[in-house]
């Protein structure tokens, strides 16, 4: 049996986090939910991580941020940016970043699965 895919949430939003956990289960990913990048940076299970799911907007360190955060010394996971509004400057951002995808929080669970899958299955 394969190992089961580790799927960080990061989000400010508990009930975006609640509504991930149930996704997270129904596809059997596992991982831990985030409510901050800064609780993700300083928890020991970043190491495991396979994916990672974040806010682009947040309170303290913006999701975005993640990738060029200096002080991480994790392993660099595919992460999949989600936002409830895409503006120019957000999508200049993730694109200067070398973001595959920029989802919206308005995502459907098809277009998250797909995303998904293609981040973790593309060479890094």
């Amino acid at each position: 049996m394969p190992a089961a895919i580790t799927l960080a949430v990061v989000d400010d939003d508990q009930t975006i986090r609640e509504a991930m956990r149930g996704l997270r289960l129904s596809f059997l990913y596992q991982g831990p939910l985030f409510h901050s990048a800064e609780a993700f940076l300083t928890s020991k299970e970043r190491a495991n991580v396979d994916c990672i799911v974040m806010d682009v907007h947040m309170p303290g360190l913006l999701g975005m941020k993640l990738k060029s955060e200096p002080n991480r010394p994790w392993p660099h996971p595919p992460m999949l940016p989600i936002t409830s509004s895409v503006d120019e400057r957000t999508r200049n951002a993730a694109s200067a970043d070398g973001t595959f995808a920029l989802l919206r929080k308005t995502l459907t669970v098809d277009n998250l699965i797909r995303s998904l899958r293609f981040a973790l299955t593309r060479p890094a």
